[in-house]
């Protein structure tokens, strides 16, 4: 393609994606961590594409659908933060690569992933959670920025928004109605409180922010706002981790991957995006398997 111009060589780089039948060896695309226990693996992908274009050309990830034998992938719409999972039932179809069938779902949060299935989740500094029982076999993968843990609506206008606090509630309902004490919790592939900063002095956001810290700081304590309101660094992990903890989570069983989307050029960044004053953002790919 030497002599063709980038905008001609990106159409027929798009072209072969949307194409492709197999009969070449998918491109190799090495995930950012991943993260492996009994019946679940998560893979993060960072932006050596965007994740977010449709799933049908993503033909790297068919070899560790292979392996994993994953018949389905399921792909909520993350936009709005609803604070809600959804049914896979609830799921359509949309094609297939390579035998694989490939659902997209109504606005919400996440689901439970069926046995033998996945869920791919696009974002690009909100963390995913992913809730594995192992005795009873249940994967929850479920999208938790910062509007998904708290109702942000209810905060700054007393109106809510919703029935739930969080997404943490959703997940603990599946626990205690359906789940055991045989458990682990991943927070991964968010954005470090180091790196994202909500100022009271901003001048146009300056009082919503206060109202948003200073409830923050009343319900989850310095965990939320390390730095408190001068500093105004808020810890996403920090909201799931004590929240998941008021629940009587087993605090030894809630594990991070440490990463840091603002700080690491391997992945997207909206927050990154914004402060660089760049238009648009890809979205990282998280790949969570609920295989045999």
């Amino acid at each position: 393609m030497e002599n063709l111009s980038k905008a001609e060589s990106y159409e027929i780089s798009q072209e072969f994606m949307h194409e492709y039948q197999g009969n070449f060896p998918p491109p190799e695309v090495e995930p950012v961590i991943k993260l492996s226990s009994e019946k679940t693996c998560i893979s993060v992908f960072g932006n050596a594409k965007n994740w977010r274009a449709d799933f049908r050309s993503h033909v790297e990830l068919l070899p560790i659908l292979r392996e994993k034998n994953v018949k389905s992938v399921f792909i909520p719409n993350i936009s709005t933060f609803t604070g809600m999972l959804s049914y896979h039932q609830s799921y359509q179809p949309e094609g297939e690569i390579e035998g694989i069938e490939i659902f997209f779902g109504i606005k919400s949060e996440g689901l439970a992933i069926p046995f033998g299935s996945a869920g791919f989740f696009c974002t690009a500094d909100c963390p995913t959670i992913v809730y594995h029982d192992i005795e009873k076999d249940i994967v929850i993968g479920a999208h938790a920025g910062l509007g998904s843990v708290i109702d942000r609506n209810k905060i700054i206008t007393g109106k809510p928004y919703r029935s739930d606090e969080s997404i943490v509630d959703q997940i603990m309902w599946y626990k205690e109605k359906k789940g055991s004490d045989h458990y682990e919790i991943f927070v991964i592939c968010g954005i470090n409180q180091h790196s994202f900063v909500y100022s009271i002095k901003d001048l146009n956001y300056g009082v919503a922010n206060y109202k948003l810290l200073n409830y923050l700081l009343k319900n989850y304590g310095d965990e939320a706002v390390p730095r408190g309101l001068k500093g105004g660094n808020i810890s996403l992990y920090g909201i799931i981790r004590r929240q998941l903890i008021n629940y009587g989570i087993d605090e030894d069983k809630i594990k991070t991957d440490d990463l840091d989307t603002f700080s690491n050029l391997n992945l997207w960044s909206h927050y990154r995006a914004s402060k660089n004053g760049q238009n648009g953002c890809g979205r990282n790919g998280i790949l969570v398997i609920h295989s045999a």
